[in-house]
């Protein structure tokens, strides 16, 4: 949905050219400019509909009635088509110019679209200091840009997981990839004023947001670590793991589930509850739910993930269960440590 750097760079660099040729009397040149801008943009809805509105109000300035009802009518479509990866590449994006007519690449653009192609389409599986990054930039609006998925339901398994921890007052729950903090109240409730619960995230700026939230609740019980998740050692007195849409961004998810399954004393609990590829979708809409979620890090590398299998393979007691049509999922089930049957 949003373009990659490079990509975007260069159509912010021509949308300037533009307006600095047309502040100069060129106006060939200033449409040149956002030609070239919407044939790198095509793929990317953001850059798209913002080229399409730059050539609104170019067509606005120069009071072409053709131009400005042709970018209005592209407007329209020019977000799905992207989504959709229906449009016709190389058009210049005119009014002049059939919205369906597919031309030839000038060369430097073409090569800047498959270096663009072999990044996304490449290993895209986020190392720890790649979930930092993006997690950091994304604390301060994180809420609000997941508030869509609580609309549809997605929250629903997340309360699920929690009950499926079956967690008593006194407990210690570890929360991991905690993010925000949104589960931290929830379980510090549960577990009341003699439990402890464990929130850790790789991201600085998440856990600032976390502390917030706990501190306004007044929560004592809850202590915040950073780490990656990958590689955080439970504590010893740890009964139950909870993991809400962020093991499965772990390239070696399933080592880390069995590790934290084998950690735990038997009787514990482990859930998690994450995206999935749906199985009964048609392709293009998990090529849009993809370009949806691209900001959260998800890029098609991760459709092979499946760490409900893994949580199948450690744990006894298991459950399993989809949500949104098979788009989300939960995953729980009992650990079977050394230490005995958890009475």
């Amino acid at each position: 949905m949003v373009a990659p750097s490079p990509i975007g760079e260069r159509i912010a660099e021509l949308l300037e050219s533009s307006r600095i040729a047309f502040a100069s009397g060129d106006t060939t040149g200033a449409w040149g400019c956002l030609e070239d801008a919407h044939v790198l943009s095509q793929p990317w809805a953001v850059r798209h509909v913002q080229v399409h509105m730059a050539m609104l109000s170019l067509g606005w300035r120069i009071r072409s009635a053709r131009e400005m009802s042709g970018q209005i009518a592209r407007l329209v479509v020019a977000g799905p088509a992207s989504l959709l990866a229906r449009y016709p590449s190389g058009n210049s994006g005119r009014a002049d110019v059939s919205a369906f007519e597919a031309a030839p690449i000038r060369p430097d653009l073409a090569d800047l679209l498959a270096e663009a192609d072999a990044a996304e389409n490449g290993t895209r599986v986020l190392d720890v200091a790649g979930v930092r990054r993006l997690y950091d930039r994304m604390a301060p609006f994180y809420d609000l840009a997941s508030k869509p998925y609580d609309w549809v339901g997605a929250r629903r398994l997340v309360d699920r997981a929690i009950l499926e921890l079956r967690l008593q007052p006194g407990d210690t729950v570890v929360d991991l990839g905690t993010g925000t903090g949104r589960n931290l109240i929830a379980l510090a409730d549960i577990v009341g004023p003699t439990g402890h619960v464990i929130g850790v995230d790789v991201s600085p700026r998440m856990l600032s947001r976390a502390r917030s939230r706990i501190e306004k609740r007044g929560l004592r019980g809850v202590v915040l670590v950073e780490a990656d998740i990958a590689t955080f050692g439970l504590p010893v007195d740890v009964r139950a793991v909870l993991s809400t849409y962020a093991i499965e961004m772990l390239p070696n998810y399933q080592a880390v589930i069995g590790r934290f399954a084998g950690e735990m004393a038997a009787g514990g609990r482990i859930a998690v509850t994450g995206l999935r590829d749906p199985d009964r979708w048609p392709e293009w809409t998990i090529r849009v739910g993809s370009a949806l979620n691209r900001p959260f890090g998800v890029a098609k590398d991760y459709r092979s993930h499946r760490p409900w299998e893994a949580i199948e393979a450690h744990t006894t007691d298991t459950i399993y269960e989809e949500g949104l049509a098979g788009a989300v999922y939960l995953a729980a089930g009992t650990a079977t440590g050394p230490e005995g049957e958890r009475s």
